[in-house]
């Protein structure tokens, strides 16, 4: 049986890291040489550089790291080491050509698949394995949002359940704000943990405050309610740095939004043009409320409009589904609004992990 769970192991790790190296590809097919480089501009890397970063990170932990490798591309460290490389240089680099790169992570991916498959895997395998199959589908959410950003054609892909993209509807459902009391909770991972990200170490108390959130996820047709309404010029439903990142933007909807001839609100997703889906949910929640709600006080997102696009949550690219009462237009009741991002959508915070949650390092 022991025997059994390891293989067992070692496969989900190898489907793990083959998942995530098919769905990057995907992503990346059919962009022209020219959209592979990308425009200059703040957190939207080359998509040639995400491309390359994602095998040079996997080779870096689990050939080099783990087994003194050197890396099968010299000068590698100089164009995707996000941890020494400023980012302001991803646009500068003499990168290798798209076939070479593909070659590259290609051989990579190899040597790590051989490698797994040729010994019973440790626990450190396992670690660094996850680490390099999580990293490098985070990176295929960034590239989702480098896609949408710059308006390149919608990608093929066919790694995720078409059922994802319409849960059912309660259509009778009560739209409501639940008070939750705050209170000292542990954010954070403990040590007993098989994986973490470097940014999870240790868990510690947090004391969060009394807040409000809504019962369901804001959906468009709420957020168009605000909009409407003239929220994006009221500034009593703006905290000072949301209100100034409003007035420096000069925001009056949300980036993707464009009201049409007709009237009507429309949505830029990829290339394409569509009147506004009411269903969809258009917000999140800031880390620490998100988290303290998930801990089991209430389940929700507080709205906030932001300049920048919101990255998908779940693993497999997919459109959001419909929410709860997402036929329901109301006023959205009276909050406070702010502009903090949702999260960093480059690695300059990739993971550092140097050894696993157990060594507590």
């Amino acid at each position: 049986m022991g025997t059994y769970r390891l293989h067992a192991a070692a496969d989900r790790l190898l489907d793990a890291l083959l998942d995530a190296r098919a769905v990057e590809l995907e992503l990346l097919d059919g962009l022209s040489d020219t959209q592979m480089l990308g425009e200059r501009a703040h957190f939207l890397e080359p998509p040639i550089w995400e491309m390359g970063h994602v095998g040079w990170f996997q080779e870096l932990w689990l050939s080099r790291h783990l087994d003194g490798e050197a890396t099968l591309l010299p000068g590698s460290d100089g164009i995707y080491d996000s941890f020494n490389v400023s980012y302001r240089q991803r646009w500068d680099h003499r990168y290798p050509s798209r076939k070479q790169t593909a070659e590259y992570i290609s051989k990579v991916l190899r040597r790590s698949v051989d490698r797994l498959e040729s010994r019973t895997p440790t626990a450190e395998d396992a670690y660094f394995y996850t680490l390099a199959a999580q990293h490098e589908d985070m990176h295929a959410e960034n590239l989702i949002l480098i896609l949408q950003s710059l308006g390149y054609a919608r990608p093929h892909w066919s790694r995720f359940d078409p059922a994802a993209t319409s849960p059912p509807v309660v259509s009778d459902y009560q739209l409501r704000d639940v008070a939750v009391p705050g209170g000292t909770f542990l954010l954070g991972a403990s040590p007993d943990e098989p994986f973490v990200f470097d940014n999870e170490k240790w868990a510690h108390p947090v004391v969060v405050a009394p807040f409000s959130i809504a019962s369901t996820p804001v959906t468009n047709a709420d957020f168009q309610a605000f909009v409407d309404d003239g929220g994006y010029r009221r500034r009593e439903l703006w905290d000072r740095r949301g209100w100034d990142w409003r007035r420096r933007e000069q925001a009056e909807h949300p980036v993707f939004w464009a009201r049409g001839d007709d009237g009507r609100w429309y949505e830029r997703s990829f290339d394409a043009m569509a009147t506004l889906r009411h269903g969809i949910r258009s917000c999140t929640s800031t880390g620490t409320r998100r988290t303290r709600t998930a801990a089991g006080l209430a389940g929700a997102c507080q709205p906030r409009p932001s300049g920048r696009s919101q990255r998908p949550s779940s693993r497999r690219p997919a459109a959001s589904g419909v929410s709860p009462g997402a036929t329901t237009h109301r006023r959205p009741p009276a909050r406070t609004w702010t502009s903090a991002p949702a999260g960093p959508s480059t690695c300059a915070r990739c993971p550092r992990a140097t050894a696993p949650p157990a060594a507590g390092k």
